[in-house]
């Protein structure tokens, strides 16, 4: 690495000044370090600004970025950052006085966190000897690895979460009118059911995405991926998306478009979703 990228998420001044101080005494000019003290601005600069070599986050954020994020616990935005990290493959040290000893384990193990620290020991040489090993880590990573889904599925310690979605029925008559009443209501759902089983490492979408198969429909399908993707990416989940089709979507060609006539077509289509 020629220039360190460390990004701080700490919330109380003091705290962000002792930690910014102790890495710029060791690193000096080869340091860039960015410090937000919100989920918002954290949420940001991980999906904006990456690559990160490294992310310091204290666990208990200030409670207006609860208040923007709608999370009663602040707690859980330093866990939302940290498997968001996960997910972008960015090395995380937890620098905090809030987590228990199980909630450590779970960050440790679950969310893939490097070190933790707690601020009631807090020590300079510690937390900088910690901080050189993390990076060194990611050298390592950077330097021999490769991302796949088989290491993404292997860094969540054998938890795999997924989103099961079914039967959208994309250019269904008046579909366009029903899915603005219940669009909203939709995505808080989703944000209350993420809360409890989230993040989610894959989607699964069985069946009758459309309604006949059409291009336009399959255009609008889509449209609402893209908005459903922005909406997760803000929970905190990047997931991969499996579509399975169903009998809805399949166009099925008039005669005059038949490369062969109907009984010598290769393949039976026996059931469908």
């Amino acid at each position: 690495m020629s220039t360190i990228k460390i990004l701080i998420a700490e919330d109380n001044p003091s705290w962000q000044r002792i930690l910014k101080d102790d890495l710029l005494n060791t690193w000096e000019n080869r340091i860039y370090i960015k410090v937000v003290s919100s989920f918002n601005e954290s949420l940001d600069a991980l999906n904006n600004e990456s690559p990160w070599d490294l992310f310091i986050i204290d666990l208990g954020l200030a409670s207006e970025a609860s208040q923007q994020s709608g999370i009663d616990d602040p707690l859980r935005l330093g866990i939302r950052l940290a498997d968001r990290s996960r997910i972008l493959g960015i090395l995380v040290i937890i620098v905090s006085i809030t987590a228990t000893p199980q909630e450590v384990r779970d960050l440790l193990l679950r969310y893939q966190v490097f070190d933790f620290i707690d601020k009631r020991s807090y020590d300079t040489e510690l937390f900088i000897d910690t901080v050189e090993s993390a990076l060194i880590s990611a050298t390592l990573k950077e330097d021999g690895e490769e991302t796949t889904i088989d290491s993404t599925l292997q860094s969540s310690q054998g938890c795999f979460n997924w989103l099961h979605l079914t039967d959208l029925h994309r250019g269904m008559s008046q579909q366009s009118y029903l899915w603005q009443n219940i669009r909203q209501i939709f995505f808080n759902d989703l944000s209350q059911l993420h809360e409890e089983c989230g993040p989610w490492d894959l989607v699964i979408f069985t069946g009758d995405l459309t309604q006949r198969g059409g291009k336009e429909e399959f255009e609008q399908v889509d449209e609402l991926l893209e908005e459903l993707w922005e909406k997760l990416q803000q929970l905190g989940s990047s997931p991969y998306l499996l579509a399975v089709p169903g009998n809805h979507d399949m166009s099925v060609p008039d005669e005059s478009h038949r490369s062969c006539p109907q009984s010598e077509l290769p393949i039976q289509v026996l059931a469908l979703a």
